[in-house]
């Protein structure tokens, strides 16, 4: 799995076997922001990032297990498809529309396909899904009246 680091205000694109190099090298500190697909939130601490992927890890060999013992697939659960815009966002339920509209803009530099044009193909569809996310929850927000 490709793991995003932003350090410096640079985005760096590294497999997990590079992240571990990079952290014995010092390279790297836990505190270091990343991201990655699937990630329970975007830029959270690297060591966070760690535990994510470990965890990913043994639910897929679990999974793997069950699949074994198991001879008939079950059906797709279904997701929420509800969304929180405000935690999308990252703005408080009484944010004022300048609030919004400048935590729109920020989140949307973090994402912006532009901006992720040269990394790999899991982090650009990474990106699209989460530019996606912000553009539905700005224009659910930017349109509401309680913002």
């Amino acid at each position: 799995m490709r793991i995003l680091i932003l350090k410096d205000a640079v985005q760096y694109n590294l497999s997990e076997e590079e992240v571990r190099q990079q952290l014995a090298d010092r390279r790297l500190s836990m505190s270091d922001r990343a991201s990655c697909e699937g990630a329970p939130g975007p830029w959270i601490p690297l060591e966070q990032i760690l535990h994510f992927i470990a965890a990913q890890r043994a639910d897929e060999s679990r999974e793997g297990s069950k699949k074994q013992q198991q001879r008939q697939p079950r059906p797709p659960e279904r997701q929420s498809t509800e969304v929180d815009h405000h935690t999308v966002l990252g703005v408080s339920r009484n944010a004022s529309p300048d609030e919004i509209k400048a935590a729109y803009r920020q989140r949307m530099q973090e994402y912006h396909p532009d901006k992720v044009a040269h990394l790999g193909r899991d982090l650009r569809t990474l990106a699209e899904r989460k530019a996606k996310e912000i553009n539905e929850a700005y224009e659910a927000l930017g349109r509401s009246p309680k913002c």
